[in-house]
């Protein structure tokens, strides 16, 4: 562990090892090309980046998303080009795309200039990302009915309603969800 990172006292038992059926952030994941990221792993940081360029993202934005995804803290440039392997350029491009997308956050060490991304992960956060891009999908299918004729005009109008219902269906879907964790908690 560097001087850097810290460990939460609840991460361990009293005998300091790990709780039963935990893994917890033991340091760096490995270099997927180096054959030490289990096959697991691998796998999933791979797959991540083959979704998200049929999304229209480049394949090593998704990877990268696949690798914070797997992160229990957020991580540096310097570490992220050290453990998957690739330039510190291209992934100082993938973050700040994830960053637009609202999939990663960035924060900054306290004495440190060094910046560190870490995946958003939840849920609902996905979600309603993928509503705010439906949204506008939906606005711009509405602002072409007035434009269309005849058959153009109604197959629009009937695509903007289908993801107009799209988001609401989501959005009441998050709202459940988040009723139902609070009570869970509570």
């Amino acid at each position: 562990m560097t001087p850097d990172e810290t460990t939460n006292d609840d991460d361990f038992t009293p005998d300091g090892s790990a709780p039963v059926g935990s893994v917890p952030d033991a340091g760096p994941l490995p270099d997927p090309g180096s054959g030490e990221f289990s096959d697991a792993e691998a796998s999933f940081i791979s797959e991540m980046g083959s979704l998200m360029e049929r999304w229209g993202l480049p394949q090593a934005t998704g990877r990268l998303f696949g690798y914070l995804l797997l992160r229990n803290k957020p991580v540096d440039l310097d570490t992220m080009t050290r453990e998957l392997g690739q330039a510190k350029s291209g992934l100082s491009v993938a973050a700040r795309q994830l960053e637009a997308w609202t999939l990663v956050r960035r924060s900054t060490r306290p004495g440190s200039r060094r910046i560190d991304y870490e995946a958003v992960g939840d849920l609902q956060h996905l979600l309603l990302v993928n509503n705010a891009h439906m949204r506008k999908f939906t606005e711009t299918l509405n602002s072409g009915v007035p434009v269309a004729r005849g058959e153009a005009r109604d197959r629009l109008a009937s695509l903007a309603g289908l993801f107009h219902g799209y988001v609401e269906q989501t959005e009441a879907l998050v709202a459940d969800w988040e009723a139902r964790r609070a009570a869970a908690t509570s």
